[in-house]
């Protein structure tokens, strides 16, 4: 026995040559077995495109069709207020979502004004709040809303809430009541325009009665 030689192997071609069928991988070998085109028209390709054209048509129904009837049904609404002037006496409400930002009722004198640093400035945004049975819950009024929480960052002593915010006799009210309300001593309301109208810079000019003894009594806060 010699280390490292070859180990003999004896082959016979004709033993294959008389076996009997193909072999397993002959038909990859054959010019039948290339890839065929598959049709144009399959259930495949025709799936594709229907879901294709149905994103199309969904994309443009959200940002062209529904903005133009929103806005043609925003535009009939206001155009029937103008018209008819109702909803000044059972729901005073619904006319306000589409008020212009200057109130109607501003007189005009209050538009322009010379500022501290003799500028001149133009009037942007008004509310007069004399009409009667406002609600300021959330999503009730487009540019004001009564709050209903406890403002924890100053440690205030009473509880906000929404019923304390209202207009009557012409002019906004806001009540503080000595009535206990969610683990607070008072009771009172919170008017803020918060992600509703905001500016950059300019004067606030309000009109107020404040209660207390004299004219040093603290209650309101602009921020």
């Amino acid at each position: 026995m010699v280390r490292g030689g070859l180990v003999p192997y004896a082959w016979d071609p004709s033993v294959d040559d008389d076996q009997d069928g193909a072999d397993e991988d002959d038909t990859l070998h054959g010019p039948e077995s290339a890839d065929k085109p598959s049709p144009l028209l399959n259930s495949r390709s025709v799936l594709n495109v229907g879901v294709l054209v149905l994103l199309i048509i969904a994309l443009l129904g959200l940002f062209i069709a529904l903005p133009v009837v929103t806005f043609v049904t925003d535009r009939t609404n206001f155009v029937f207020l103008e018209q008819t002037g109702s909803n000044t006496n059972n729901s005073p409400q619904t006319d306000l979502h589409v008020r212009p930002l200057i109130d109607a009722d501003t007189p005009d004198t209050a538009k322009t004004r010379v500022g501290y640093d003799g500028e001149d400035y133009v009037l942007v945004f008004s509310d007069e709040f004399n009409l009667d049975g406002r609600s300021f819950d959330a999503g009730d009024d487009p540019f004001w809303e009564a709050v209903n929480l406890w403002y924890w960052n100053t440690g205030d002593l009473e509880w906000y809430d929404s019923s304390q915010v209202y207009t009557a006799n012409g002019s906004l009210h806001v009540r503080i009541d000595n009535v206990p309300l969610n683990g607070m001593q008072y009771r009172s309301g919170m008017l803020q325009s918060w992600n509703k109208f905001c500016f950059t810079s300019g004067y606030i000019e309000v009109s107020l009665s404040l209660p207390g003894p004299d004219q040093e009594t603290r209650g309101y806060v602009s921020l």
